[in-house]
């Protein structure tokens, strides 16, 4: 609904944005990047393509690998989004509270990390802080054999009831 003005979506103009930051980049860097699915990435690539607003070229370096970067009109229509994302940003604040919003940005941040990656694929036993601790660090082991309230979704909790 923030793009609307500007005819793109949020997903459109996120893809734009990481390729600005990093271009020329592959469909697999941008993939992880942005947390997709590179076969989701590429079909979601194809309209921005159509449009003029990307280009996908073979890399000359690797010709299985796709090379995505900007046009002029991809940067231009990026930067009328500016204005929109930075208002939509605003109201956000305004309405989860700027407490709510960091702690938010922080758990996402987190959740996109190699820490957390890491984690999740290795089943760390130890649970994970609720965003309210402010801190998103393993909660270290009590050794009392009982669960906290931060233990939420924790599978020995559960079944313990803690």
């Amino acid at each position: 609904m923030a793009l609307t003005p500007c005819g793109m979506k949020t997903t459109q103009r996120a893809i734009l944005a990481e390729i600005g930051r990093s271009e020329p980049t592959t469909v697999g860097k941008l993939a992880e990047a942005l947390v997709m699915d590179a076969g989701a990435l590429a079909h979601t690539l194809k309209p921005l393509e159509r449009d003029g607003r990307v280009t996908v070229a073979v890399d000359p370096d690797d010709q299985r690998n796709r090379l995505i970067a900007l046009t002029r009109q991809g940067r231009q229509k990026l930067a009328e989004t500016d204005a929109l994302w930075a208002n939509a940003q605003r109201g956000f604040e305004a309405a989860f509270g700027r407490a709510g919003s960091e702690s938010l940005r922080e758990a996402l941040r987190f959740l996109t990390s190699d820490d957390f990656a890491a984690a999740f694929e290795n089943g760390r036993s130890k649970p994970v802080r609720r965003i309210q601790s402010r801190s998103l660090e393993p909660e270290p082991d009590t050794g009392n054999g009982q669960c906290s309230g931060s233990d939420i979704g924790h599978e020995e909790c559960a079944a313990s009831d803690g």
